[in-house]
C-alpha cells in the first residue's frame, strides 16, 4: 500500500455518524502539509478491565494524540469518563492529548471561528513538536520499518509492527527450507525447528459464536488472558495431539516464539509478536476428548540476531 492510498484509507476510516470528528482530523492533518508524518485514527488502547479505547487521531512519531468530542461527550458523567480515559491512555502510551469540544452545553455546536482557532492551534503546536526534534522525521514504508527493526536487533510486544502471514515472518528471521531457500508460502501454525531453544506459534485468537462457545479453526481453539501472560489451547477433538504428551510440562525446555493472528488497522488479518511462552502442562478433563495446553510468558522482547544466527 503506498502513502496515497493509505492516507485516502486512513484519513476516511470513520465510524457512523462521525462527521464533525471527520472534519476535524481532516483539517488537522492537511493543515499541518506535512507528508512525511504519518497519521492513524481510531488508534487502539488496551486498558484495565478488558476495556480498550480508539484514539480519534495519533501521530505515532511524535507521539501526540487528539481527541474529538462529539454529542454524547456533553454530559458531566461522559466528561468525567473522558478525563479518566485520557489519563489511563497517557498512562499507557505516553502521549501528549489534545481535546475539540464541538458542542457547547446547549447540544449546538460552537461557532466555527472557535473550532477553527483551536484547530490552527493544534497545527501549530505539532509543527513545533517536528521542528524541534532532533532529526527530521520521515515516513517508512513498510519493508524500511522492518529493516530499522532489524538494526536495533530487538522485537517488542509493543512495537507497531504486523507481519502479514508466517511466511514473512520466517523470511524475516532468515529461516531456509531444506534447499537453502527463502519460504514461499509456508500454511502451518507451528515450526518446531524455528531457531535453537526455540518453536515458533503463530495461532489465531479464537472468538466466541453468540451462544458463547469459542469457535474452533482446524480443530484448535486458542485464548488468551486479558493481561496476555497466559494461553489456553484446546485440542477440541482430541486428536492432534499424541496421548504420550498428557502430563508433559516442559516440551523439552522448548519455547515458543509467539505471534497471534488479528486484525491491523484496516481490518487485515496479520500476525503480531505478542511474546515468548513456556509450556506449563497438558492435561484432560475425566470424560471429555478435549485436551487442554496451559502457557505462560517469559518475555516479551526477543533479540533477533540471536534467532537468526541460530
Amino acid at each position: 500500500m503506498n502513502k496515497t492510498e493509505y492516507l485516502a484509507r486512513m484519513l476516511n476510516k470513520r465510524t457512523k455518524n462521525k462527521n464533525f470528528e471527520n472534519f476535524v482530523v481532516n483539517a488537522i492533518y492537511f493543515r499541518i502539509n506535512n507528508l512525511d508524518l504519518e497519521p492513524v485514527t481510531q488508534q487502539y488502547v488496551k486498558r484495565d478491565n478488558n476495556k480498550y479505547a480508539l484514539i480519534d487521531l495519533y501521530f505515532p512519531q511524535i507521539n501526540y494524540a487528539i481527541e474529538v468530542d462529539e454529542g454524547h461527550h456533553l454530559f458531566e458523567e461522559n466528561e468525567i469518563k473522558d478525563k479518566i480515559r485520557s489519563i489511563d491512555i497517557h498512562e499507557r502510551i505516553r502521549c501528549q492529548i489534545k481535546r475539540i469540544k464541538i458542542f457547547e452545553k446547549n447540544t449546538e455546536p460552537r461557532p466555527i471561528e472557535d473550532i477553527n482557532k483551536e484547530i490552527n492551534e493544534i497545527v501549530q503546536e505539532i509543527k513545533d513538536r517536528i521542528r524541534l526534534k532532533n532529526k527530521p522525521i520521515r515516513w517508512l514504508d513498510y519493508d524500511e520499518k522492518l529493516e530499522l527493526l532489524k538494526k536495533k536487533d530487538k522485537l517488542r510486544t509493543n512495537d507497531d509492527i504486523d507481519f502479514y502471514g508466517i511466511t514473512k515472518i520466517l523470511n524475516f528471521f532468515e529461516r531456509k527450507t531444506n534447499n537453502g531457500k527463502e519460504y514461499e508460502n509456508y500454511q502451518h501454525a507451528y515450526k518446531e525447528d524455528f531457531s535453537k531453544g526455540y518453536s515458533l506459534w503463530v495461532p489465531h485468537w479464537s472468538v466466541k459464536d453468540q451462544k458463547n462457545n469459542f469457535i474452533s479453526i482446524n480443530g484448535w481453539v486458542n485464548y488468551p488472558s486479558e493481561d496476555m501472560e497466559e494461553i489456553t489451547e484446546i485440542d477440541v477433538n482430541g486428536t492432534e495431539t499424541p496421548k504420550s504428551e498428557i502430563g508433559e510440562h516442559n516440551e523439552n525446555g522448548i519455547k515458543r516464539i509467539t505471534f497471534m493472528h488479528m486484525n491491523d488497522r484496516f481490518g487485515k488479518d496479520c500476525c503480531r509478536f505478542i511474546g515468548i511462552y513456556e509450556l506449563d502442562s497438558i492435561y484432560q478433563m475425566q470424560g471429555s476428548k478435549k485436551i487442554y495446553r496451559h502457557y505462560h510468558r517469559v518475555s516479551k522482547s526477543l533479540s533477533i540476531s540471536k534467532i537468526i544466527k541460530n
